[in-house]
């Protein structure tokens, strides 16, 4: 299982021109990925992307995926794409993204961890994706990821 959300729009844009953040976390070893997007129309084809890499270098497939209630995670298109690869998408109820606990918290520790790395390096905000970055390199280093 893999729990994925879309974060933001961020206070700032990137210096990629990135406004959101799509983050994957493995159920199991809480392995996290994290891709800075343009715009929310840029998650299905981040998440095909991803899920053949993933695949790719593992082995196994993906049999089921979390989200939050998201139009991102409910075109035609991704729905399509899960049903043909049997990954069963599981969906949390509207306006509730307790729900979706565990994207949801994870979004919240990178995010910590990103606002920290640029305050202190006294860089410029629209580094926030570089920070996102070493904050996902930084968690999947962690013994214990959360």
């Amino acid at each position: 299982m893999v729990h994925s959300d879309v974060c933001g729009p961020m206070p700032h844009q990137s210096l990629g021109d990135a406004s959101y953040f799509i983050s994957f976390i493995e159920d199991s070893t809480r392995k996290v990925w994290a891709y800075p997007i343009r715009t929310k129309d840029r998650v299905f084809s981040i998440f095909s992307e991803w899920l053949a890499m993933v695949e790719n270098e593992t082995d196994r497939k993906l049999k089921c995926l979390r989200t939050d209630n998201g139009g991102e995670f409910k075109s035609h298109e991704f729905v399509k794409f899960c049903r043909e690869r049997n990954i069963r998408c599981e969906y949390t109820a509207p306006y509730s993204p307790e729900l979706n606990g565990i994207a949801e918290r994870m979004n919240q520790t990178i995010q910590e961890r990103v606002v920290s790395m640029i305050q202190h390096s006294e860089l410029s905000d629209g580094f926030w994706a570089e920070a996102l970055l070493t904050a996902i390199h930084i968690i999947n280093m962690s013994p214990s990821r959360l």
